[in-house]
């Protein structure tokens, strides 16, 4: 299938910006062991890991990767994504989309908004969110989600949670660093965060198929 103008424009820039999201990923993930972290993740090594911020970034890096590549065959072929590619962006967005949200209305105001956007916080917390939302929504647009798959949107925050509260409630062996244990109440962290989550998939996905209609004519 031949590519309209705008089409191989559209997708030469998702091309571009999901190669810029593994890059920067990989480099984000590499000053961990060289010189740590900063602002609320001052860690060193592997410690890094234990934080949503780096495991949701690298999560949407991988699915970039791919976007990446089916986007470089797109231009020579005219072939469309598969579907499972556009699924695990999206699920990778929506793991991004809840650490940068999770930032804007609670992190923030607990460990300061400077600590949460300096040096490569800046791209963990708000760039990478932005970019993979951007290419999600606008770059990549042709191919819907089928909305029985916006339920795998939750799927990163619910095995995360039960690692962190297993790590934290029970075994009391990681600092609360994301104040979830809230007091013994954790349940109450639980419930908002999956219905957050579950929102942030529903108004991502939707969107996503929204703006693929239009493109499509549809």
């Amino acid at each position: 299938m031949k590519l309209s103008k705008a089409e191989r424009i559209r997708t030469a820039v998702a091309v571009a910006f999901n190669a810029a999201i593994v890059l920067i990923t990989v480099y984000c993930v590499l000053t961990f062991f060289v010189r740590g972290g900063s602002g609320n993740m001052e860690v060193v090594g592997p410690v890094a890991f234990r934080y949503f911020t780096v495991d949701s970034n690298i999560l949407v890096a991988v699915a970039s990767l791919f976007v990446a590549v089916f986007g470089t065959v797109k231009l020579v072929t005219g072939r469309e994504y598969p579907e499972w590619v556009r699924i695990f962006k999206f699920v990778g967005t929506v793991a991004v989309m809840l650490t940068f949200l999770t930032v804007a209305v609670f992190l923030g105001f607990i460990y300061g908004f400077k600590a949460m956007f300096v040096d490569i916080n800046l791209f963990l917390h708000l760039l990478t969110p932005l970019a993979a939302l951007f290419t999600l929504w606008i770059a990549e647009a042709g191919v819907r989600i089928r909305p029985a798959f916006f339920a795998l949107g939750v799927l990163p925050m619910i095995l995360y949670g039960a690692v962190y509260l297993s790590m934290v409630v029970f075994a009391e062996k990681w600092e609360d660093f994301y104040h979830l244990a809230n007091g013994g109440k954790w349940w109450v962290s639980v419930l908002i965060m999956l219905a957050a989550t579950a929102l942030i998939a529903l108004g991502t996905g939707s969107m996503a198929n929204v703006i693929s209609g239009k493109k499509q004519g549809k």
